[in-house]
């Protein structure tokens, strides 16, 4: 699959609507773009502002789809690091079936 930052969107507003109750910003900036250093991110910015990247070498795969998901959670729970919260929203998600058919 090819590089889609349409597909992603897509992807994020889906899975904000079954698995996160349509509480994430829906203005999101979901994007793909490299990163040497991890998979994906979420980011908060100081204003407020909201992202998420995901690493270009996982376009259009179920490894994207199981990233996003994993950044989703950041933002949900807002725990930034993998502590108790973001734990259990992970949790939540396996439990939910978010993860089948990408995992």
């Amino acid at each position: 699959m090819g590089l889609s930052h349409a597909e992603l969107r897509r992807w994020y507003h889906g899975y904000n609507r079954a698995y996160f109750f349509g509480r994430l910003p829906r203005e999101m900036a979901v994007y793909y773009a490299p990163h040497d250093e991890a998979h994906g991110e979420a980011v908060r910015g100081e204003t407020g502002a909201c992202s998420i990247q995901i690493d270009t070498t996982l376009a259009g795969t179920r490894y994207a789809r199981m990233t996003l998901l994993h950044e989703m959670v950041h933002h949900y729970t807002g725990d930034w690091g993998h502590g108790r919260r973001f734990q259990a929203g992970m949790l939540r998600l396996a439990v939910a079936g978010a993860f089948r058919k990408v995992w």
